[in-house]
């Protein structure tokens, strides 16, 4: 049951949501209340999310207003999107924000419709539909009367009066809200929807308050539930990060348990653009100037990046923890003297590897080519300002700037350098060489570095501008060493083969290995601003060994970064040869080189943000230990590899340096910080930046991980795919009978990803099965440990004298309710007695579960069957864990990691020799279940893939077998 509380501000809302929570509990019922968390205070109408926002985003927020409706329906995210398309904010720069906030409470509520709970949604979509409604520029009657009509509805709408409690208000929700209120709260008595209206004013009348809205919750409760149910077990229910349980007293693990403040599409959007304006400078620049002069250009801006990350000692690293800790412990003048010791030795470091580079390139000048010359030397002028621009970001953006330093540092850098380049080229007043590129990028950074350093005084504290510096210059130090080893060995990883290819005087080569690898490590730029983003909140986690926050973070950047690469790669792979036909014949060899390395990329994008997790956890040492191994490996392979396989080999080497040094850093962070790889987690069934609420956990639950939880309906029954939910140190009869199991269950395979294998692949596969038992003479059958009676949906289609069998008495109730004609039997068959009571059958089917029973109980439930059937009865059985499937491959990694056995797996001949073993010819087996359960939440992905897949494999016998699910028809001997 939902309750959603609308009208007054948020103290007396919050008050009178905790007390009526707590009289729900003490009158025996299971109730929790979500608190909604605004991105901000302030009024949206007049105050924009930052100061640099407000002109860049109220184009993109109005066109998006305007643009998200159809495309909300479609992919069933209405709630949020679509009231805020008919109620956009009057400052449009708040609509990426709010959009945010919405699509996580529209989450909340979905898994509040699930439960059997009573939850109170303390800001529902009620309030904020007023609240829309108060700052939209495009407010109506007829607007707001459709909004309503447009969110989900709740049982119980309560629209409270009373004082507020503090001076302020919601979200900039003023007094003239009150007749938007007002308004609401008659349209939803018009329309018929359950809605009553208190009013409160002390104490006395928020007892009378309250008195009346539990009558009211009570009888609107399902027969049995007014009575209470305190014993009774529910599901943990998930809660996205903006919208949070509270509790009447927070405890520890509340505590531990808060909501993670990750960056926002909004935060990530300058640099995104500004990586794709990098690659368009790339690209026209290879366009241009053609693949030898390219190569010189990549070979000398390589070498300028590596000097440049150098330069800055790790300070581009260290300032994103330090400043955000000085800070919070108040202490301005080590936070002045930090930037000002930063800046002057990264500049002065910068500075002096230019002079001496620049005055080894002109001692020999009859070695080197002029425009190899003049390009080096215009390398090493940027290669301070470069330094410059990475150490004011890192100060901006610990400084809570960072769409500001990310709109100047990428943005103007990249789009300076991209118009430079064009009209240089289009109004011919420059050489078309390297010359042209690298001088471009030498004035693309001085002027950025105009704009951005006067950035850096508006954003630093007034406290930072008035302290006079301290020093503590003995703790800097100490970090100096490693972390300038992790960022030279992470530059020269990155670009290893282009920096090989230029020694090795492969000029052509190094242009051709180049504009690939600009082109691949685009898949990976939403990884790399999501590390960036991410450093404060990082490096607090870290330091205070919150765990629990850490493997959020992880398995957030993972899932977010695979799933960008993915949808960047998929594009490049189809336009790999036009693209690089546009570029000149030249490139056109880089093809192969293109596609291993998207690959490379894109496994390297599952992995998630773990260098950023270990070096702000205090672990920079080992990963620079790492990184460092594994730059040389590069090296190494891609000078082998080039001089036996060309440019090929080069990527190959490239590419599984780079996934072994992912699987370093994984390993470390499981074995020292017990946080999963990203990798396992990179698609996870419920997003991780949304934590688990503090209800009373189910007994079948408790303690169980999310990879043990998911999919809930996974012991029983007639499941489809995925892993059991049976705790393995528990045994098949204990498990199986937990409190809560059967609506789980129920609720698992009536939508989603199991609902539509269900559909589309297993329920046509196991009719087709039936109907030929049945024109076989088959008519009498038994459904053992039928469960909730899926099964026996397509027993009732073909045959007459039906019986279901289990232990269950919870998930005989569902049965029993779905199939009245059906006979059902609460019995352990393999107990003395109980196989009279079913009588000789010519069928007999059991799923999913001799994969979940325990050895000995399978042996014992085979001879029970066989005694079950006639002579020449059939018995149809499913295994669902296939080792040679995709997920197979995955699930003895897994069970390592979790250090026992989670998912269990059996062969096809194990399976048929365990059958043969107790007394069964098998005469069928049909594999199914080749789509994988990787995108569990991506429903229209699964409705459009599954059975395509699903037939094309069936073409293709060699491809069955990598199906997670086989079926055996196995006739009694």
């Amino acid at each position: 049951m939902i309750i959603d509380l609308f009208g007054a501000t948020g103290a007396s809302r919050a008050s009178f949501a905790s007390e009526l929570c707590k009289r729900l509990r003490e009158s025996g019922q299971t109730a929790e209340i979500i608190q909604g968390e605004w991105p901000a205070t302030g009024d949206p109408a007049r105050d924009p999310p930052g100061k640099t926002a407000g002109p860049v985003f109220r184009g993109i927020g109005k066109w998006g207003a305007a643009a998200v409706l159809p495309l909300s329906r479609r992919f069933g995210f209405w709630p949020g999107f679509d009231i805020l398309a008919m109620l956009p904010p009057a400052n449009a720069a708040w609509f990426g924000v709010l959009r945010h906030y919405n699509a996580s409470l529209s989450y909340a509520w979905s898994e509040a419709a699930r439960s059997d709970q009573i939850v109170i949604f303390e800001q529902g979509f009620v309030q904020t539909v007023c609240l829309l409604a108060t700052h939209s520029w495009a407010l109506s009657e007829a607007t707001l009367e459709a909004a309503l009509e447009r969110v989900p509805k709740a049982d119980l709408v309560i629209c409270i009066d009373a004082p507020p409690e503090t001076p302020e208000t919601d979200f900039g929700m003023s007094h003239a809200a009150a007749p938007v209120i007002a308004r609401a709260d008659g349209l939803l008595h018009e329309h018929g929807t359950p809605v009553i209206s208190l009013a409160f004013h002390d104490e006395a009348t928020l007892g009378s308050a309250l008195d009346a809205a539990m009558e009211e919750v009570l009888a609107r409760l399902p027969a049995g539930r007014a009575a209470g149910r305190s014993g009774s077990a529910h599901p943990v229910m998930p809660v996205p990060a903006p919208i949070r349980t509270m509790g009447l007293a927070a405890s520890a693990d509340e505590a531990s348990q808060r909501a993670i403040p990750l960056p926002s599409i909004r935060a990530l959007l300058p640099y995104l653009i500004g990586a794709f304006l990098a690659f368009l400078v790339e690209f026209l620049a290879a366009r241009v100037i053609g693949a030898h002069s390219y190569g010189i250009y990549a070979f000398a801006f390589a070498c300028a990046s590596v000097v440049a990350y150098s330069s800055t000692l790790g300070f581009n690293i260290s300032l994103m923890r330090l400043l955000p800790d000085y800070l919070a412990r108040q202490e301005s003048s080590l936070a002045r003297g930090v930037i000002q010791y930063a800046v002057r030795r990264a500049l002065a470091t910068a500075m002096a590897v230019a002079v001496v580079g620049a005055t080894f390139i002109t001692m020999y000048p009859g070695t080197f080519r002029q425009e190899v010359i003049s390009t080096g030397l215009m390398a090493l002028a940027a290669t301070p300002l470069l330094t410059l621009l990475l150490i004011s970001g890192s100060v901006t953006r610990s400084f809570g700037g960072a769409l500001s330093v990310l709109a100047i540092e990428r943005v103007v850098l990249n789009g300076l350098v991209l118009g430079v380049i064009f009209l240089t080229a289009w109004y011919h007043l420059w050489p078309r060489d390297a010359t042209l590129v690298m001088g471009s990028t030498l004035v693309g950074s001085a002027m950025a570095a105009m704009v951005l350093v006067p950035t850096l005084r508006e954003v630093r504290p007034r406290a930072v501008r008035m302290a006079v510096a301290n020093y503590a210059a003995a703790e800097w130090r100490s970090s100096i060493a490693p972390l300038t080893m992790i960022v030279a060995a992470e530059i020269v990883l990155n670009r290893a083969g282009v920096i090989v290819l230029g020694l090795e005087g492969c000029i052509t080569k190094a242009g051709i290995f180049g504009i690939a690898l600009s082109m691949a490590t685009l898949a990976t730029r939403p990884l790399v601003a999501f590390g960036r983003s991410i450093l404060p909140l990082a490096s607090r986690l870290g330091g205070g060994g919150d765990r629990s926050q850490l493997q959020a973070l992880l398995s957030h950047s993972a899932r977010l970064s695979l799933m960008a690469a993915i949808l960047i790669s998929v594009p490049l792979l189809v336009l790999t040869d036009p693209l690089l036909s546009w570029l000149g014949p030249d490139f056109e060899s880089a093809a192969p080189v293109l596609r291993i390395l998207l690959i490379g990329q894109v496994i390297a994008a599952a992995f998630g943000s773990q260098q950023t997790l270990m070096t702000m956890a205090g672990h920079e040492r080992a990963a620079a230990a790492t990184l460092i191994v594994g730059a040389g490996a590069n090296i190494v392979a891609t000078v082998v590899a080039n001089r036996f396989w060309g440019l090929t080999g080069a990527a190959v080497a490239t590419v599984v340096t780079v996934i072994a040094l992912n699987l370093a850093l994984a390993i470390f962070l499981r074995l020292r910080l017990q946080v999963r790889p990203g990798l396992a987690l990179a698609v996870p069934p419920v997003p991780m930046h949304w934590f688990r609420s503090q209800l009373v956990p189910d007994a079948s639950t408790a303690g169980a991980t999310v990879w043990e939880r998911e999919p809930l309906g996974g012991a029983r029954g007639g499941g489809a795919l995925g892993q059991s939910i049976v705790p393995q140190s528990e045994s098949y009869r204990v498990g199986s009978t937990g409190a809560g199991y059967g609506r789980r269950y129920v609720r698992t395979f009536a939508e989603g990803y199991y609902a539509i294998n269900w559909r589309e692949v297993e329920a046509p596969l196991l009719r087709a099965i039936f109907a030929r038992l049945a024109a076989r003479g088959a008519s009498r059958s038994l459904d053992f440990a039928c469960g909730t009676g899926r099964i026996l949906e397509l027993h009732e289609e073909a045959f007459d004298d039906i019986v279901g069998v289990d232990i269950s008495p919870e998930m005989l109730a569902f049965a029993r309710g779905r199939y009245p004609d059906i006979r059902f039997l609460e019995a352990d068959l393999t107990q003395t007695g109980a196989i009279e009571a079913v009588g000789d059958r010519q069928v007999c089917t059991a799923f999913r579960f001799f994969l979940n029973a325990e050895p000995p109980l399978r042996a014992e439930v085979l001879d029970v069957l066989r005694n079950c059937l006639v002579d020449g009865g059939v018995l149809v059985a499913n295994f669902h864990g296939n080792p040679a499937s995709l997920v197979g491959l995955v699930y003895p990694v897994r069970n390592r990691l979790a250090g026992r056995e989670i998912n269990k797996l059996m062969r096809e001949d194990e399976a048929v020799a365990l059958l043969e073993a107790h007394g069964f010819v098998v005469e069928e087996l049909h594999w199914y279940g080749l789509w994988p359960p990787v995108f569990r939440r991506f429903d229209w992905l699964n409705a459009l893939c599954m059975a395509r897949v699903e037939a094309l494999g069936r073409r293709f016998p060699a491809l069955m077998r990598r199906c997670q699910t086989f079926v055996v028809v196995a006739r009694r001997r």
